[in-house]
């Protein structure tokens, strides 16, 4: 019976924008996120770690390289793993009225309406369904050992109860799974289809400094007020950002997100409690 430790994939730009990411938006890991996958290296650089699985997207692919190459294991790509796919809510500009429906459709599936499904995208049964083939897939291909699964927080939480029964689901609303968060079970196959025994769920301690300054996986209350603030402004919270290097003599922002070497005008949540910086200087400065 092999441990699946379900890794949450590292910080990348979707988490800052708040964009809807199934399979167009794709973006890198954050400078943060590099540094939260590598402390989780760490963490499993000294367990018995037999195979590394990962979802197809950019942010568990890379954050899974970067735990594979401090255990010495290349990453195998698992499609089923990918995150949920929202449809249509993919292809727009997020806002507070898209986030307010997606979390209604997924607090739906929570209650049990399995077949509402996002526009152009799928049901909690057909998400449940692809989850089940991959994690056969894991428990045929690896039957003993540990095993690291890096994927998404949206799929995690909507199918950890159904394939562990003795969990009890209220632990996923009462302990946020954060970036590189690790969840633990133990995975079996009965009658062909897989179970799994509940162990942890989204224990982040391994995380410490710069990289235990989480983001929310949600909007919080500051990103809707943020977002109501800069309806009229040409610089928006949620634009897309600029990949071109940054100019010779100018630097990041200290109090803006740090990206892969270009320059970031998406304030961090800190920066914005703190009162260290405005919503609009931040999206209008390049210093």
């Amino acid at each position: 019976m092999p441990r699946v430790y379900l890794v949450r994939h590292a910080e990348n730009v979707a988490n800052l924008t708040k964009e809807f990411s199934h399979r167009l938006v794709d973006y890198p890991l954050t400078d943060k996120g590099r540094l939260q996958a590598a402390q989780t290296a760490e963490y499993f650089r000294n367990r018995p770690i037999v195979a590394i699985y990962t979802s197809p997207l950019r942010r568990t692919r890379e954050t899974a390289a970067i735990i594979g190459e401090a255990i010495g294991l290349e990453p195998i790509v698992i499609e089923q793993f990918r995150e949920i796919n929202v449809g249509t809510l993919e292809q727009q500009a997020p806002t507070p009225e898209l986030w307010t429906y997606h979390n209604s459709v997924l607090e739906g599936w929570f209650r049990g309406t399995s077949d509402e499904r996002f526009p152009d995208g799928e049901t909690y049964s057909e998400l449940w369904q692809r989850a089940q083939t991959g994690f056969r897939q894991l428990a045929i291909e690896q039957p003993e050992g540990e095993i690291v699964l890096v994927g998404h927080g949206g799929i995690f939480a909507m199918t950890i109860g159904a394939l562990c029964p003795d969990m009890d689901r209220r632990i996923i609303f009462q302990a946020p799974n954060h970036n590189c968060a690790i969840s633990q079970l133990d995975l079996s196959l009965r009658d062909g289809k897989p179970s799994g025994t509940f162990v942890a769920w989204a224990d982040a301690t391994h995380l410490h400094g710069d990289a235990a300054d989480f983001v929310p996986g949600s909007p919080p209350k500051e990103y809707f007020q943020t977002q109501e603030a800069n309806r009229s402004s040409p610089a928006r919270f949620n634009r897309r950002l600029d990949r071109s290097p940054p100019p010779p003599g100018l630097r990041q922002n200290p109090n803006c997100y740090s990206i892969g070497g270009t320059f970031s005008s998406i304030p961090t949540l800190s920066a914005l409690a703190e009162g260290r910086i405005s919503v609009l200087a931040a999206n209008s400065s390049s210093t």
